[in-house]
């Protein structure tokens, strides 16, 4: 019988666990989300000698990334929705029942999120896109 050295396992994985720790504490942000991660790695900041319709278009720019990724990820829950359903996997194994269940669960907690997320999103563009041009309408 081979036995697996569990020991070196052990040990690798601590010190791996160790330099994220480090890692995290030393950097300067720590997220739990990948949005805010990628938007402080392409440093979107604006310069300070900027025009409002820059800074604006920026401004609709975030927000428009902010309802793509919720749409990527609703879209992924529905996709995946699909398969489980297409494919049975309930029933071809048996042992991922639960956490099947559990997954379809919290993936309707998530499809609400999301689109309460991006539905907001598409709300304050468009508000703020009337209110740049001038146009009034029946929220103001």
């Amino acid at each position: 019988m081979i036995q697996v050295p569990y020991i070196n396992l052990i040990k690798k994985y601590k010190s791996i666990r160790q330099n994220i720790k480090i890692n995290i504490i030393s950097s300067s942000m720590s997220h739990s989300f990948f949005l805010p991660f990628i938007l402080s790695k392409l440093d979107l900041n604006p310069p300070k000698d900027v025009t409002l319709v820059s800074d604006y278009a920026l401004g609709v720019f975030i927000l428009s990334l902010i309802v793509f990724f919720c749409f990527i990820n609703v879209s992924g829950y529905f996709i995946v929705q699909y398969y489980i359903k297409k494919y049975d996997i309930e029933d071809k194994y048996p042992k991922f029942k639960k956490m099947i269940k559990y997954y379809e669960r919290m993936s309707l907690f998530s499809i609400a999120i999301e689109l309460s997320l991006g539905l907001v999103s598409l709300l304050i563009i468009i508000c703020g896109s009337f209110i740049i041009a001038g146009i009034p309408f029946f929220f103001f």
